[in-house]
């Protein structure tokens, strides 16, 4: 979790877009049909590139102009943008940057008429404009110094009170949801949004960017293919990110440089999550501030599926009897009720026991949604809480690292460099297998980076003290603990350690360790631990 604040963060990028070229004495004032008003033609302020798009209506000629490559020009356009403005049908400024190549749809805004853009990413359905509509604490975007900016290349900036809209839930209390307050929210919040539409949350952010892909290339692909001056973007996805900066302390700052987009998500009484493009996302916005915000479609997020996913999620009772599940002991906790209901598993049968597991996708790779549970020597069910076999249907089995390779002891086994190379069935079922440091540092890649891992991997419930995670992705780890060399169990409910299949190959003396993942209920962080192979962990087998 970053600790940066989106518009202060911007400072050290933004000392051209910050100062200069502010307003000059006498700039029109804005309107509601154009951004400027004026008595001559002569007295426009100077078209350049930071008033790109802006319109101005010139009273002695009656005619209304667009600035375009420096130029004050005759807006042709100029009744489809007034329609617009007034809130009927029209094209906005903000459609003149849309991808030519991409099949947007369209929705109409009942409380004023305006029309907007969207666009499907993956399985959601976002806006591909800024949201527009006009309500307290909010201004256009794209301001510099105190200019009014622009709404309809920019749509407006919100602040987070006023992006979620908190009136809607506290009008019989007469609470401020915003700065210095804790709110406690609904699951969606519809906030400012539309009818159908909701305020994304930090969840529905994560997915998007798991869809897009490399955390490094966000900014690339979602920005507008013009109008940035630090590197127009590729708009691969038809997002049509524009730069219209934010507000903060009365002042605009950043249009050209950054986009920040507020999240449903708060922080804790003064900050909320929000989404800053430049080159990362996911940083902590302070909510006096005003952020462009995106609408998302309701029920976006495999919604669509919930109903089935929650199903296949119980779906024990159904398979006891055709199969052996990994889930399957009647009144028992099972690993298939801790798996985040909002996400669309598949599934895969053990041949050699009949058991089934929930598999799920993260990135370009394909995992177990839950631990193995294939019974083989050199492996324990945690007997250490409850003493019976039955937490194997919550946790899996808890593997030496021979087992894990499925290599006898005197082989790979303590004291012995076993030289592996390749891919490492081991363990695991056909057509799967155990996973090298490699291909968990790409997990790790695929969910935001280690840093965050560890908050992105954990089960919704289950860890202790609050150190439940978010399962954005539906890994789903479950807090197994481990079996110590001594025989003893230990740390369920606190921690979860993973076997890879990648021995420490350093000098002699550490030939009896290899790698694994460790998940604890105190990080956020995922990390890599050398380990003695005489030590028992879970296992998650990756597609091969």
């Amino acid at each position: 979790m970053s600790l940066k604040i989106c518009i202060p963060a911007m400072a050290a990028f933004l000392l051209v877009a910050c100062g200069g070229d502010g307003n000059k004495a006498g700039d029109p004032a804005p309107s509601s049909e154009a951004d400027f008003v004026v008595d001559t033609f002569g007295d426009l302020s100077i078209c350049n590139n930071k008033r790109e798009g802006a319109t101005a209506y010139v009273k002695d000629e009656d005619n209304a102009y667009i600035c375009t490559d420096g130029d004050w020009a005759i807006d042709t356009n100029a009744d489809t943008r007034k329609k617009s403005s007034n809130g009927s049908a029209g094209p906005k400024i903000a459609w003149d940057y849309l991808n030519p190549n991409i099949d947007y749809g369209e929705f109409v805004d009942d409380r004023d008429g305006q029309i907007y853009k969207t666009v499907k990413i993956g399985d959601q359905v976002w806006m591909a404009e800024n949201l527009n509509y006009k309500t307290k604490k909010s201004w256009c975007g794209g301001g510099i110094g105190k200019d009014a900016g622009n709404c309809s290349k920019y749509g407006r900036l919100y602040t987070w009170a006023a992006a979620i809209d908190s009136a809607k839930f506290y009008k019989e209390k007469s609470i401020d949801c915003g700065y210095d307050k804790i709110c406690v929210l609904p699951d969606t919040v519809y906030g400012i949004c539309p009818s159908g539409w909701h305020l994304p949350s930090r969840v529905e952010w994560e997915h998007f960017f798991t869809y897009i892909g490399d955390r490094s290339n966000a900014a690339k692909v979602l920005k507008s293919q013009a109008g940035w001056r630090n590197g127009n973007g590729t708009d691969a996805y038809g997002f049509s990110v524009l730069p219209a900066g934010g507000l903060s302390n009365d002042d605009f700052r950043g249009e050209g440089y950054l986009a920040c987009f507020w999240s449903a998500t708060e922080s804790d009484i003064f900050l909320a999550y929000s989404m800053l493009l430049n080159y990362e996302y996911d940083y902590l916005g302070d909510k006096h501030e005003a952020y462009s915000v995106r609408c998302i479609q309701d029920y976006s997020i495999s919604n669509s599926n919930k109903d089935e996913a929650k199903s296949s999620s119980s779906r024990c009772e159904d398979c006891k009897d055709d199969a052996k599940s990994s889930s399957s002991f009647a009144g028992q906790k099972t690993a298939w009720d801790y798996l985040n209901p909002e996400i669309d598993y598949g599934e895969m049968v053990d041949d050699r026991d009949g058991q089934i597991y929930k598999t799920v996708k993260i990135g370009d790779q394909v995992w177990m949604a839950e631990n193995l549970n294939y019974e083989t020597e050199n492996s324990w069910c945690d007997v250490g809480h409850g003493n019976n076999e039955e937490n194997c249907a919550k946790y899996g089995r808890l593997y030496k690292w021979v087992a894990a390779v499925d290599k006898p002891e005197e082989e790979c086994g303590y004291d012995f460099t076993c030289g592996l190379s390749g891919m490492v069935r081991g363990v695991c079922p056909e057509g799967w297998h155990l996973p090298d440091t490699t291909e968990l540092y790409k997990l790790f890649a695929a969910v935001g980076g280690r840093l965050k891992a560890g908050k992105m991997l954990k089960s919704q419930t289950d860890w202790y003290d609050e150190g439940d995670g978010t399962d954005v992705y539906g890994f789903s780890a479950l807090p197994a603990g481990c079996r110590n060399n001594k025989g003893y169990f230990d740390s369920d409910g606190f921690s979860a350690f993973f076997w890879s299949a990648t021995e420490n190959d350093a000098p002699s003396g550490y030939v009896n360790s290899a790698y694994s993942m460790y998940l604890n209920f105190n990080y956020e962080k995922a990390s890599f631990l050398i380990d003695v192979k005489s030590n028992a962990f879970s296992v998650r087998c990756i597609q091969d």
